[in-house]
């Protein structure tokens, strides 16, 4: 009898310091600053959504979980994730970021500095199409991420292979292995490269 007392005692103990241990990470988490707020929605996207999401998705993940002015001011302190992702906002002048194009460069090299793929990805991104130097510069970011593993990077890099850009002869063969690596990881857009040219 004193079993079952004492085994209800610690259960009841142990529900209701769970449930003030909840009650109070509801409360620290409203009560964190801003650029607290946007580096805690930052930690909650894993390696696979930096690797295979759009960026204005990632961005529109985050801001919704924290705040702009948060993420700004988590960047101007040099975290690599928000200067990617107030990048992605200047390049596209999305959800009340102002479209430029300069200002996004400067913080993907910032990101790129630290040896986030992620930047590595948009920076080339951005670069391809400005000129032959441009996109040679863009093959070797693209090259960078893929290096370590990043989908963006394989299909990026797939993609100059398979128009034989940025100093690249054309490689049918190189474009589907970057795209089946890609793929793997469950990048739609791979898989969709891949159905185009006839693979299944």
């Amino acid at each position: 009898m004193h079993g079952r007392r004492n085994r209800a005692a610690l259960l009841w103990i142990a529900a209701t310091t769970l449930a003030a241990t909840l009650a109070f990470s509801a409360v620290a988490a409203t009560d964190k600053g801003p650029a607290e707020q946007a580096a805690h929605a930052i930690s909650t996207l894993s390696d696979v959504d930096w690797s295979i999401s759009d960026g204005d998705e990632l961005l529109r993940r985050v801001i919704s979980q924290s705040s702009k002015d948060g993420l700004e001011q988590l960047a101007a302190h040099g975290d690599a994730k928000a200067e990617t992702l107030v990048g992605i906002g200047l390049f596209s002048g999305f959800l009340g970021f102002p479209e430029d194009e300069k200002a996004a460069d400067e913080l993907f090299r910032k990101a790129v500095e630290q040896n986030f793929a992620g930047a590595e990805v948009m920076l080339g991104v951005s670069h391809v199409g400005r000129s032959q130097e441009d996109d040679e510069m863009a093959v070797e970011l693209f090259r960078k991420a893929a290096n370590q593993g990043d989908a963006g990077g394989e299909i990026c890099l797939g993609d100059m292979y398979r128009e034989g850009l940025g100093g690249l002869v054309e490689d049918r063969a190189k474009a589907i292995e970057l795209y089946r690596k890609s793929a793997d990881q469950g990048d739609q857009l791979a898989i969709d490269r891949l159905h185009s040219l006839g693979i299944s």
